[in-house]
């Protein structure tokens, strides 16, 4: 019989015994009602305010809460039948974020969650049983009708019925006629025939049940071994922090998945879950002590895995490299204060992308394994392998597994173009058992594979019926892998073997897809940039103070203030791609974080320079960046008009009647410098010369085009053309973009022809012209948006900043920048997390062409031997160098799923940055960082002091390292400093510090000590290889 066939023959007698199972039933009506909100589950006990439900009506509405009541007395007939409970809504078939969504309490006691795939709870074994479901509803609307009844369930014929379903699956999904097919054809046939079909009172008799069961039983016996396919089954809920839905459901949405997790685990005893995103489960212990209570029974008796290391799953192309080392930091910390065990995995699989330094950073954390799936959804080439040893810019090298749970494609179909997309949400059908086999592109190397099941999202998890399949799967099964239960720490320790053959994969992950995450919903990649860089300065600051002896360190705020920042760099939160409520708390909760690294910075300051000796007309200017900086600085209502120095240089200035500017040389690394301010009445004239578009500055020749653009730019000191032959500077575009699929996430391929530029005829006007800059800004009007632009050039440095304003109020356009410059070269620098990694300018092969928009952090720079060019940005993400052109993207307008993205006022920051030499030599990482990180002036009344006039906390001469982060030890009394290699190359220096060393050590990433180094009096030595990132202890005499 072939599969057309079979399906006529069974698959209508199978509809009939499912329902049969649950035949006898009871539905309840007296059901009382409260409404309710957030977190309010306890006010099931109260005495007041219930009404009558009323189940012919609909209920709901917009972040809908209430509580339903009732209690029900079990018929005698039942005494001796598994009795359950089952709801139903009106959208008992599809899944989405907006079906009611139940916490049931049986007797006053939490039982577990109910959503669409756990629909039923069995009943406690006494005669009376109170039922209370917290509900909640998300409806536009109060259209949800809900029943609940009671049902007595035939438990032979429901096991009879999952033998059936799994065999006729199955037989569904192996190829037609092959051995598999024959027996379990067969196995369903004989079966059915030894079923009496005539009635629902004939399906009562146990004693036929059994027989037909066993019948099935023994035709799938005579199936042989499975051979070398096998599965290691997982159970797992993934959970995203916020999405289509809020934080605060996501609260509720982990406690009923977790809820109904233990519920299964009371009844499968084989039943293995792990579990990710350290913040869910401190949601829980704070939300529901007894629950979490009950989690941690289950983690030390082995079946519930707390892994993936991080605080929660992150992006990880957009967070800095200091942000994704304290995710880790702060996710294992939590473990092991909470459990007492240690992680190995870093667990992402929902990720848009990976950067080549993270394999150093979870080597630096005690991380051995590296999980996602999302490299399987790639749009133009797949992955070769699935299995390989990662390897990170420095060496490091961590063994990197992707998920390949799929459906299976028959004979003929296979493969597939990229596109079948891989999941961590697996269903445990037949077809994705087998599909996770054939996905697989290392298969030949492996014994067994992972296989992820569970609905995620608030989805519950693993439900019964994927539970009861597991159980029929242990042993073996015609046309199936085998199976055992894992976890997965212990599969990937269990694969963690020498091999020579497998394959090393160098460099980031990229992924082809999801590439409008980069841009989408600028806010807040703004203020996350903002807070990454205000936290490293806050803790510099607060440590400076703490060795003072005059403050101490402020570590809970500064706990509070990073994981609230870690919890809104999540992989739909950062990348822009959730609902607009998210982003209303998202930003809120930055600004927060803001504020707290802002006031403990400014605090700090202002202490630190009141110990400073200073007479009225003095002024101290810190730098934070770990090498000496020279700048532009702004004393802000100051009647001065002149500084110098306090071997009474004068240095450059100008006042604007208001605020004082002035240029600072060689503030020291980590340091300050007293400068001393007067009044003097000459002021210095100008260092720009502007006449019809044509402005010479110190550095340039510049001629501006009559649309805003840059039609000339001459290097005078590289005596050099930086645009190239007809090429222009800071094209402002708007591409449209309209993805096929997924809004927010990609960008649409229609830019390339469809493109619009600001290229209106424009006035000029001169914002700013005296010795220290010179601001020139246009304006231009496109659609419903206004566009206000400035450049400014300065006198002290080559770099060019532009500022551009906009009131955006355009859908589905992408707004760019772009720089025509006179630079070929194969590849173009890029800055990313911790480092700096290379990617090709053309488009030779399918895989450079996918990378036509790139993700990196403060810069990218296309350098030749001689000459280069830096384009440099204060808060975005989206970049591109292609052949000699250099682009950012700013902004874009998506329409889902938050119609509003990117809509409203913007101010970007970028900056281009020409030079000669490359980049290492050039000062192009030194400047993106003062492009963040600026000179910072404070003016304080006078007073004595005990500090000197100039100083640095800590430093190192070699411009090859950079000091990233500077803060107090979180369980130790000493100083960790963070240490950079971003040139490639091998360096050997000293760190020196302004307090004495006691003992130096070398650390991990999570502040371990690995060894003690010497030091002396000229510091402690450093040897870096290229790209290395270190960890320095310091124990220091304060």
């Amino acid at each position: 019989m072939n599969k057309e066939a079979l399906q006529r023959y069974v698959k209508g007698p199978l509809e009939f015994l499912k329902q049969a199972c649950f035949a006898e039933s009871q539905l309840i009506e007296d059901i009382w009602v409260k409404e309710c909100g957030y977190h309010q589950w306890n006010r099931r006990n109260e005495k007041t305010g219930w009404k009558p439900f009323d189940q012919s009506r609909g209920f709901g509405g917009h972040e809908y809460h209430c509580l339903l009541r009732t209690e029900v007395d079990i018929p005698k007939l039942w005494n001796d039948r598994s009795v359950r409970l089952r709801v139903h809504t009106g959208a008992d078939d599809i899944w989405n974020n907006d079906n009611p969504q139940f916490l049931l309490f049986l007797n006053d006691e939490l039982s577990s969650g109910l959503d669409v795939q756990h629909r039923e709870a069995e009943l406690p074994d006494t005669p009376t049983v109170s039922i209370v479901l917290y509900s909640y509803v998300n409806t536009n609307k109060p259209n949800v009708f809900l029943a609940i009844s009671l049902y007595a369930v035939n438990t032979e014929l429901e096991s009879l019925v999952y033998d059936f379903c799994l065999a006729y699956e199955t037989a569904l999904t192996v190829e037609e006629f092959s051995e598999a097919y024959l027996i379990l054809s067969e196995a369903c046939l004989d079966t059915l025939r030894a079923i009496d079909l005539t009635s629902l009172e004939a399906l009562q008799n146990q004693q036929m049940l059994s027989h037909a069961r066993k019948k099935m039983m023994l035709h799938l016996s005579r199936f042989g071994d499975s051979g070398r396919m096998n599965l290691a089954l997982t159970g797992h809920s993934h959970i995203d922090m916020a999405w289509l839905w809020t934080l605060e459901q996501t609260r509720e949405k982990s406690l009923r998945s977790y809820a109904t997790v233990l519920s299964l685990m009371d009844r499968y005893p084989h039943y293995i879950f792990s579990s990710s995103q350290m913040q869910l489960l401190a949601f829980i212990k704070q939300d529901f002590p007894s629950l979490f209570a009950r989690i941690k029974e289950r983690v030390l008796e082995g079946r519930w895995e707390v892994e993936g290391a991080m605080w929660v799953e992150s992006d990880a192309i957009l967070t800095s490299g200091e942000s994704l080392t304290r995710q880790i930091f702060w996710g294992k910390r939590w473990v092991k204060e909470e459990f007492g065990k240690d992680q190995k995995v870093l667990w992402l699989p929902d990720c848009f992308g990976f950067p080549a330094t993270l394999p150093q950073i979870m080597a630096g954390t005690n991380l051995s394994y590296f999980v996602t799936t999302k490299l399987g959804w790639n749009e133009t080439n797949r992955m070769p392998h699935d299995l390989f040893r990662w390897e990170g810019l420095d060496g490091s090298e961590v063994l990197a597994y992707f998920v390949s749970s799929s459906d299976y494609e028959p004979i003929g179909a296979y493969p597939k173009k990229p596109g079948n997309e891989t999941t961590y949400n697996g269903v445990f059908t037949p077809s994705q058992l087998l599909g996770t086999w054939q996905r697989f592109s290392d298969r030949e190397m492996l014994p067994t594979l992972l296989y992820l099941y569970g609905y995620g999202d608030g989805g519950g998890g693993p439900t019964k019926e994927m539970l009861e399949r597991e159980e029929r799967l242990v042993g073996g099964y015609p046309g199936l892998p085998g199976v055992t239960t894992s976890t997965v720490r212990s599969f990937l320790e269990s694969i963690d073997v020498p091999n020579d053959s497998l394959a090393t994969w160098f460099g980031e992950l990229y992924l082809e897809y999801h590439r409008g995450t980069y841009t989408t919903m600028a806010e807040v990649k703004r203020l996350n940039r903002s807070c990454e860089q205000s936290a490293m300065q806050a803790e510099f600051f607060s440590s400076l103070l703490w060795l003072l002896g005059d403050d101490a360190y402020p570590h809970a705020a500064f706990e509070q203030a990073w994981k609230q920042l870690l919890l809104n760099q999540f992989h739909d939160i950062l990348p822009g791609s959730s609902i607009k409520e998210v982003y209303d708390l998202a930003l809120q909760q930055q600004e927060n974080s803001l504020q707290t690294f802002t006031k403990y910075s400014r605090h700090a300051m202002e202490h630190i320079a009141s110990l400073i000796a200073q007479t009225p007309a003095d002024v101290v200017v810190f730098n934070t960046l770990g090498h000496n900086q020279s700048g532009l600085c702004k004393v802000s209502g100051c009647n001065a008009t002149t500084v110098q120095d306090i071997q009474g240089i004068m240095l450059p200035s100008f006042h604007d009647g208001n605020d004082l500017y002035f240029v600072c040389p060689d503030v020291p690394s980590k340091g300050w410098k007293r400068l001393v301010l007067g009044t003097a009445c000459e002021q210095v004239p100008s260092a720009f010369s502007w006449q019809e578009r044509s402005l010479e500055t110190p550095y340039y020749l510049v001629r501006f085009a009559s649309d805003g653009t840059l039609s000339r730019l001459y290097d005078k000191e590289g005596k050099c053309e930086v645009l190239a032959p007809g090429g222009k500077g800071n094209i402002v575009t708007l591409s449209v973009d309209y993805p096929k699929e997924y809004d927010a996430w990609n960008i649409g391929k229609q830019g390339k022809d469809m493109r619009y530029r600001l290229d209106r005829e424009t006035e000029y006007m001169v914002v700013a012209n005296n010795a220290l800059f010179f601001t020139i800004q246009w304006s231009q009007s496109w659609g419903k948006s206004l566009f206000v632009c400035q450049t400014t050039f300065y006198a002290h440095s080559k770099r060019i900043d532009f500022t551009l304003s906009c009131d955006f109020q355009e859908d589905q356009l992408m707004l760019r920048s772009e720089f025509q410059v006179d630079i070929r070269s194969p590849k173009a620098s890029y800055d990313i997390a911790y480092g700096v990694c290379e990617r090709t300018t053309h488009t030779n092969t399918s895989w450079d062409e996918a990378q036509f928009e790139v993700p990196a952090h403060k810069w990218v720079d296309l350098s030749d031997e001689s000459y280069g060019v830096a384009l440099m940005s204060k808060q975005n993400y989206g970049y591109a160098a292609k052949r000699n052109t250099l682009s950012l993207s700013l902004l874009r307008a998506p329409s889902h799923p938050n119609g509003t993205a990117d809509r409203g006022e913007h101010h970007f920051t970028y900056a281009l940055y020409p030079h000669e030499g490359r980049y290492q030599e050039a000062g192009v990482v030194e400047e993106g960082y003062a492009l963040h990180q600026p000179l910072l002036a404070v003016k304080t009344e006078q007073h004595n002091g005990i500090l000197s006039s100039e100083a640095s906390l800590v430093s190192c001469p070699d411009t090859g390292i950079v000091l990233e982060t500077v803060k107090k030890c979180e369980d130790r009394d000493s100083l960790l400093i963070r240490v950079l290699q971003l040139n490639g190359k091998r360096v050997k220096s000293h760190l020196h510090s302004l307090f004495p060393i006691l003992e130096a050590y070398q650390c991990n990433l999570l502040e371990e000590r690995l060894s003690q180094l010497a030091c002396n009096d000229k510091g402690v030595a450093l040897s870096l290889r290229p790209h290395e990132i270190q960890t320095i202890e310091l124990v220091l005499k304060h």
